[in-house]
């Protein structure tokens, strides 16, 4: 029996493991398993160094295709919070493209160095007032 072999092209990916969109180039930290359910998933960085940092986001769907990238440029010592949608008790300054909701996904943190730069994410319950943080 002869063996039958598909080939489907992809949609565009932003897996944790794929090209960096530009101008980017380096892929600081990964966020395995991002929500947008009702509960919010917040990655909140500073920069570790006397410089400003360009720093983005890419958030994509648990099948690894890309829901779009968002950045900031974080002052030397500031913090700035990277949502992937509003919060009313947290200041968001950059948020997740689009109003999708995604129960399971994937975020990397990505800048133009790996150096000076801390991160660290964890998810918001907005069912509560105010809502509630877990790690």
């Amino acid at each position: 029996m002869a063996e039958k072999i598909f080939a489907v092209a992809p949609a565009a990916h932003a897996g944790l493991n794929d090209s960096i969109p530009s101008p980017l180039t380096k892929q600081v930290f990964s966020v395995p398993g991002f929500i947008n359910d009702g509960l919010v998933t917040v990655i909140s960085c500073s920069p570790a160094s006397a410089t400003a940092l360009n720093v983005g986001v890419e958030w994509s769907r648990k099948a690894g295709t890309s829901l779009g990238v968002s950045s900031a440029t974080l002052a030397a010592g500031a913090t700035v919070n990277f949502g992937s949608a509003a919060v009313i008790y947290l200041p968001i300054d950059a948020q997740m493209p689009g109003p999708e909701t995604v129960k399971s996904g994937a975020a990397r943190v990505l800048s133009m160095t790996t150096k000076g730069l801390l991160c660290n994410a964890f998810v918001m319950d907005l069912s509560n007032d105010p809502a509630t943080r877990m790690n």
